[in-house]
Order: C-alpha cells, then structure tokens, then sequence
C-alpha cells in the first residue's frame, strides 16, 4: 500500500523554487507500478551496459536501504551517494559504511559495492527485538501495532545508525525533525515531501562534502528531458514521480534509457524497471555537478587483492594517466568532450572525416 498526501507548503529561500502543491514520497512497494516486467534477467528491458553508470545500478543488487515505512527517498538517497562514492571519490560515504565488490575487472556482471545495511526485520524478531516490543505496549499503554512497531524503529535508528548508511540517513533527518517515530499510526511515517528531500540533500552536501565543489541541480519544470539530458551525460538523477490515479509518490534512481527509448530506475526493489506508465506524472528531479578531478576509490577487490582498486581498474590509481578515447560528446559547433574512462574530459576540435558524401566527426557532429 502507498501513501499519498497533498499539502501545500512554501520551499524555503535556499532551494529557491516557488509555491507548490507536494505529495509526499513514501512507496514501499512498487511491483504493481512496473510497466514492464521487473526482472533484471527480462529481454523487455534491454540498455546499454557499456558506461559505468549504467553497470552501477543495474548491478546494484544488494547493499542498498530496506525500504520500510515509506522511506524511499532515503533509499534512493544512499544509492546515489553510494554510486559517486566508488565513481568519483571515497569521501561522499564515510568509510565505516564501506562495501566492497570482488570480481574481476570490466566484469558487466560485476555485483556493485553499495552501502553496509542493516535490517530492522532482523532486529524486530531477534529476542532483544521481541522483549523490547513487548515492554512498549506496557510502556505506551497502547495496542496498536502499528504505533508500537514506529516507535520501536524509533529505537532502531538510534541504536543501530552506526550499522547501515540508510539508517544513518535517517538519523540525520530525525535530527532535523523530518519525522516524528515517537507515537506515529502512519504505515509510513518516513514519507518526505520534495521540498524536505531537497533541504535534506542539501544539507548533507553542505555537511559532509563542502570542499569537493559540489553543485545540486533541481528540476521542477521539464522535467522528463532533463533527466533524459542528464542521462546521456553520463549522469544519474534522484527522481520523484506519482501515479495519476492512485496518488501513490515514489522517489528512485533513474540511469538509463532502454532500448524502447523508457527510462530505467533502480526504484528500490528492482534494479532495472520501467515505470512509464505506473509512476506516470513526474514531479521533480535532483542530480549533482562536481567540478573537482576524479579521485580514485579502493570500493573493488579483485582477484583476492586486499589492498582494492577503483572501477578506472588502473593498477595503481595514484599514478592514473588520463586517455580521452573513451566516449567522446558534442560541445559546441567548434568542439567536442573527450572522456576518459575516469570520467576526466577535455575539449578537442572536431576531427572531420570524410565518408562519401557527408562528413561527420566521431562525436556525431
């Protein structure tokens, strides 16, 4: 079941986008909304698996949040972070929530690192978890399950953030005051707004990665074809979505574009999923910009190399020499991105060749 509210609230100066109305994300399960099947193994979804973004999350399989009681933007969140954390530098997850991929190099299926979690299931029926519910409903002098199992992730959080990045997240917006677990009868109590998500991206970026010159890019408006435009950059996007008739609000990860020309999600559940036509109406996308260099991770173990490596796959990343024959891009009418493997680019002139009647460059100008 997903929840929907719609309110009206005013987005703060910071994040300066206007008055709007807001659903509020907080999805859980989204079986019923894929449009196409949700298995990854599916010859209806097919995408390009040739760039490390898309290899990322389609092969983010496990080490990723639970997404219990509407907490799918943390969810979401986490994977985007997890995601420049092994792209671009080691220091957008601290290194306690570290996990790392063995395989070997280039490997498509290659299972990705992702984050340390945690499962409140596991915790809720340990025996801890079991004397601890039972003692609530003599403490809060209530029978409601719902309420007593809220507070009870209450104390999971505060006791088990040092465990899972999903949870450490929701610490932090819990030291925000972005929800109340105290006595909640929601089924989705962790459910966030657009403008909340926001302030909350925001802040992290401020208090976690303020020197790595990190921008936050917000779409309201145009919103399909900035997320498609991002995409072909190489760039995944946090996206907020509902569905038209159901009212249902789900946030997820959108980082391909498949064969059918539908976008692609990891929308929690699923690691390759279309959502066309489930989650239909699009309400708001985030992706980040990051103007420093490429510095290498340790987040891949291959063939039982303790010391680990970077996904540039380079035996010493320190000593990476960048090679711009990756993938090339269109600039401008002069000039074209060459991109090496790392994600470092420079601008080149077009190199015209001629084939027969027309000339074309190898970025396709």
């Amino acid at each position: 079941i997903c929840l929907y509210f719609l309110i009206s609230l005013y987005i703060s100066q910071t994040i300066s986008i206007a008055t709007y109305k807001e659903h509020i994300y907080a999805c859980e399960d989204t079986t019923a909304y894929c449009t196409e099947s949700s298995s990854r193994t599916s010859s209806q979804i097919t995408i390009d698996l040739s760039d490390y973004v898309s290899r990322y999350f389609y092969n983010l399989i496990d080490n990723y949040g639970y997404n219990d009681k509407g907490s799918c933007f943390y969810v979401a969140f986490s994977m985007l972070l997890s995601y420049y954390d092994s792209y671009w530098n080691d220091y957008f997850i601290p290194d306690e929530y570290d996990v790392v991929a063995y395989g070997m190099p280039n490997a498509t299926e290659l299972t990705s690192p992702g984050i340390k979690t945690y499962s409140f299931e596991v915790f809720k029926n340990s025996d801890i978890g079991i004397e601890r519910k039972n003692e609530l409903y003599e403490e809060m002098n209530t029978t409601n399950n719902t309420v007593i199992e809220n507070r009870l992730y209450l104390e999971f959080i505060e006791s088990f953030y040092d465990e899972d990045f999903h949870i450490y997240l929701l610490n932090l917006a819990l030291s925000e005051e972005m929800f109340n677990l105290e006595y909640n009868s929601s089924s989705q109590p962790l459910g966030i707004t657009y403008s909340s998500a926001l302030t909350f991206t925001q802040d992290y970026i401020s208090n976690h990665l303020n020197t790595y010159g990190i921008t936050i890019n917000h779409y309201e408006s145009n919103i399909e074809n900035n997320i498609r435009n991002n995409i072909s950059n190489g760039i995944p996007c946090l996206v907020f979505k509902h569905n038209s008739t159901t009212n249902a609000g789900h946030a997820m990860i959108a980082y391909a574009i498949s064969d059918s020309d539908c976008i692609v999600y990891h929308n929690g559940n699923d690691s390759n999923c279309s959502l066309e036509n489930g989650f239909d109406v699009f309400d708001g996308a985030i992706s980040l910009s990051i103007s420093t260099n490429h510095s290498c991770s340790n987040n891949y173990i291959i063939n039982d190399d303790d010391n680990g490596h970077c996904r540039c796959w380079t035996e010493n990343c320190s000593e990476h020499v960048c090679k711009y024959d990756y993938r090339y891009m269109y600039y401008n009418a002069n000039k074209h991105k060459a991109f090496c493997y790392c994600a470092n680019y420079v601008l080149r002139f077009h190199d015209y060749v001629t084939d027969l009647t027309k000339e074309d460059c190898i970025c396709g100008a």
